[in-house]
């Protein structure tokens, strides 16, 4: 019976032979989000990538129309962006675009209809929306200047489960007079991150 529920990734092993929830199980829905402990098996990788890229690192959960910060590895610089477990964010700001941008065209249209709130001068409207996230899409990942928080940079990159659909992403975070100047340099650590919590969860590429 495990080895069935390990081949759907519903448990996993570690190397001590010892069992445990699976990414697959926690992302059933929120309420068993909310009960398992999903940070025990993200962690690792965001704090790999806050190491090596000095930057805040988080893993946003997707539900909805919204995203929820859900596990991070905060930076060591003392200026950093603060982000808050458990707080929501709708999905035209910030790295949530990269969960958008991968998402069934149904999901676009029903944040457009939504109204797109505005949170600061750079908020994208519908069509700078559009324009993004096919460059998000041809680029592998989302840059965010400012939209929700002014002289914050967010980059984001998605996370797909064992099915292939876009369930959450990864982001490093960061004030862009700092960041600005490393995203060549990051985002490659992103996208290879997030290419492996999805490999880990069960995302097969063709």
């Amino acid at each position: 019976m495990l080895a069935t529920l390990e081949s759907r990734n519903l448990v996993v092993r570690d190397k001590t032979e010892r069992w445990s929830l699976g990414v697959e199980a926690l992302l059933i829905g929120n309420a068993a989000a909310a009960q398992l402990n999903i940070t025990a098996l993200i962690q690792p990788y965001l704090d790999s990538l806050r190491d090596r890229t000095q930057e805040t690192a988080q893993f946003r959960l997707l539900s909805g129309r919204q995203t929820y910060c859900i596990a991070k590895a905060e930076t060591h610089h003392a200026v950093r962006v603060h982000t808050v477990i458990g707080r929501p964010r709708p999905l035209h700001i910030g790295s949530s675009k990269a969960i958008l941008a991968f998402a069934d065209r149904e999901l676009f249209d029903s944040v457009v209809a939504s109204g797109m709130e505005s949170f600061t001068e750079q908020t994208l409207t519908p069509e700078e929306l559009r324009k993004q996230l096919d460059e998000i899409r041809a680029r592998g990942y989302s840059i965010s200047r400012g939209e929700a928080v002014p002289g914050a940079l967010a980059l984001g990159a998605p996370i797909f489960d064992a099915g292939g659909a876009v369930v959450g992403c990864l982001s490093l975070l960061g004030p862009e007079a700092r960041l600005g100047a490393r995203v060549d340099e990051v985002a490659p650590m992103l996208v290879e991150t997030a290419r492996e919590v999805s490999d880990f969860i069960g995302f097969q590429r063709s």
